[in-house]
């Protein structure tokens, strides 16, 4: 019965994550589009939420309670702003200016390094003073060996990097930096742990993670 359920649950976590994949893959070809097209880099990174925000009124309907969301929104409006802003503002505009300086295909392969800044965050917000109350330990074994995959990713890109000017490279490499950080720093599952006392104190919305979606989307949204 346990190993049906482990089954069910891999199988649908790896459909899921091939199928956001996907999206998330083709966002990075229509911002090129739309930068071939003569758009600005500002409304192509608005236009993401614009679209959005139906989507996420549609998945608000079907949350069967509300008053958790409604309560968080109402109880943190700055927080939700604040960490919304970085999570999901300064997570996508930088991805936008960058592939108005450069191809795709170079900017997906570059965002590869939020792995490791993802993990690089992990630590340093669950990191606490008392151990007994928050022991947990950094995962060098998984950062090492996605170092060494990053590695492998960054080879590929580095002739196309140095056949581009210095401006251009600029713009390409430090907003998927920033970008890179922003994503993991402003997600909601990293303060979840603001129940347990340990680690970084952000707001959240209970165990539903369609609510938390709704409320760091609600951030951005707030401050654009």
């Amino acid at each position: 019965m346990f190993d049906k359920k482990f089954k069910h649950s891999f199988s649908l976590a790896i459909s899921a994550g091939l199928l956001s994949s996907l999206f998330f893959s083709v966002t990075f070809v229509l911002n090129k589009a739309l930068d071939n097209a003569g758009y600005s880099w500002q409304w192509s990174a608005s236009l993401r939420y614009l679209i959005t925000l139906p989507i996420l009124l549609v998945i608000f309907l079907f949350v069967k309670n509300k008053r958790p969301l409604l309560d968080s929104l109402k109880k943190r409006p700055i927080l939700w702003m604040l960490w919304g802003t970085v999570g999901f503002g300064l997570f996508y505009a930088p991805l936008t200016l960058a592939a108005f300086y450069g191809p795709a295909w170079l900017v997906a392969g570059l965002w590869q390094i939020t792995i490791l800044a993802g993990m690089l965050l992990d630590g340093l917000i669950s990191r606490n003073h008392d151990s007994e109350t928050c022991p947990r330990r950094f995962p060098w074994r998984s950062f090492v060996i996605s170092l060494a995959m990053l590695f492998g990713v960054l080879l590929i890109l580095w002739d196309h990097l140095m056949t581009t000017t210095f401006h251009d490279s600029l713009f390409i490499a430090l907003p998927v930096l920033l970008a890179c950080f922003a994503y993991p720093l402003g997600n909601p599952d990293d303060y979840q742990q603001n129940r347990s006392g340990c680690g970084f104190h952000g707001p959240h919305a209970g165990d539903d993670h369609r609510q938390s979606a709704i409320l760091v989307c609600f951030g951005y949204l707030g401050a654009d």
